[in-house]
């Protein structure tokens, strides 16, 4: 993880658990990128390759994904902006918010699909994912 994503695995306030919970999300793209060049089958539920680099060292936190598939159908009459926020949701109250900016024009499904690193410790304080969409 920490060669993959450092700015996720080296940040010491990322996390569910932290005083301020810090959790970002990853494209497809990069969640792909991130299979086919550390995973053994180059695909989910495949053994991490172990690095050169990381043989000896200490062993880190293991982590996992979770998955956020978001289909909307805009029935807006122009194309417009809209920020669509990912509302992570621990312990009945939301303690992350992880927004982006899509353009949607309507008759044109929008798919969304984006991965949240969870240390695995940290995966039963995952409750779940809501959505709210605001145009920009």
């Amino acid at each position: 993880m920490q060669n993959a994503f450092p700015s996720v695995a080296n940040d010491p306030g990322y996390g569910i658990k932290q005083e301020v919970p810090k959790l970002m999300a990853i494209s497809e793209d990069d969640y792909v990128h991130f299979l086919w060049k550390y995973t053994e089958g180059n695909a989910e539920n495949t053994p991490v390759k172990t690095l050169v680099a990381c043989q000896g060292s200490a062993n880190e936190p293991t982590w996992n994904f979770v998955e956020v598939h978001i289909v909307m159908n805009p029935t807006n009459k122009i194309p417009s902006n809209y920020t669509i926020t990912r509302n992570i949701w621990s312990n009945e109250k939301i303690v992350t918010q992880i927004p982006i900016t899509v353009q949607m024009v309507v008759d044109q499904t929008t798919v969304l699909t984006s991965y949240i690193p969870v240390r695995t410790d940290e995966m039963d304080l995952f409750d779940s994912i809501s959505v709210t969409t605001a145009r920009s």
